[in-house]
């Protein structure tokens, strides 16, 4: 385990470097008007911070015994729910065209929810509602980002 924790750690931290050095070549603008590198460089740092917690993490733990539920053996369950979300990521962005940022998100939300999580119909719809509305608020009101119409307008 200590040498899957350090490979994670070493090819997360060289994935954040590159990704840090290419959005520094993009301008960052300011705070009233955000660049194209500002998202890119701050997210690259965060993972730089996380895989060096991941590598201290892996140095310290040394040759630990790990329990075999740990080991992140492939089930057919697991590999069902990734095939579920990969299709659910297909349709999404097939749907997002023609049915609208809203309710393409609110559909996926549900789908994820219902299908690959198992939560219930209820906890699924309101899940879906509340993150849909949220990020629409968040970036079609607020920020005022474009997204792509559907049918209905919206």
């Amino acid at each position: 385990m200590k040498s899957k924790g350090l490979i994670s750690a070493i090819v997360l931290l060289s994935f954040s470097i590159g990704i840090c050095y290419q959005a520094s070549r993009y301008p960052f603008g300011t705070v009233s008007k955000i660049g194209p590198g500002f998202f890119p460089f701050y997210l690259s740092i965060a993972l730089a911070a996380l895989s060096f917690i991941i590598l201290i993490r892996a140095i310290l733990r040394g040759a630990e015994e790990v329990s075999p539920s740990a080991t992140g053996s492939i089930t057919k369950e697991k590999a069902l729910r990734v095939i579920l979300v990969l299709i659910f990521s297909l349709l999404y962005t097939w749907a997002m065209g023609r049915l609208g940022f809203p309710i393409a998100t609110f559909l996926f939300i549900v789908g994820v929810f219902k299908f690959v999580e198992s939560y219930s119909w209820f906890l699924s719809i309101l899940g879906a509602v509340s993150i849909s509305l949220s990020s629409y608020l968040l970036f079609g009101v607020w920020l005022q980002c474009q997204f792509p119409k559907g049918w209905l307008g919206i």
